[in-house]
């Protein structure tokens, strides 16, 4: 299940690390979340700015606008076959010279990607 729909079902205490042993207060967990979708709008007039991003997470008396089901979700893209952690996709190789190099496979919704190097 994904960010949307645990937003739309109300189970986003569901998207809490276990770990955390309960400490992440709920109303907290809401408003994560909730600025979080309207980050990811399809529209980009649709997404809040950087500051206004910042207002929002430092103030406890703004109103948040609910989102709308973004137009990107994971769960839309045929042939995922699940997410990775790590900061390189899996196939990546070392050559020694410390730049690994992904594999060459293609993204699975036909996005383009962005390899990010060190300087």
């Amino acid at each position: 299940m994904q960010v949307w729909e645990h937003w739309t079902t109300g189970t986003v205490e569901e998207l809490v690390d276990p770990s955390l042993g309960g400490r992440s207060p709920g109303g907290q967990m809401l408003k994560l979340v909730n600025i979080g979708l309207l980050c990811v709008q399809d529209s980009p007039a649709d997404r809040p700015t950087m500051s206004a991003v910042n207002v929002m997470l430092s103030s406890s008396t703004v109103s948040l606008q609910a989102p709308s089901r973004p137009t990107f979700c994971v769960d839309d893209m045929e042939g995922f076959s699940g997410m990775y952690s790590g900061a390189y996709p899996r196939g990546s190789q070392s050559t020694g010279d410390s730049k690994p190099q992904a594999a060459m496979s293609p993204s699975p919704n036909e996005v383009s990607l962005t390899e990010i190097e060190p300087r």
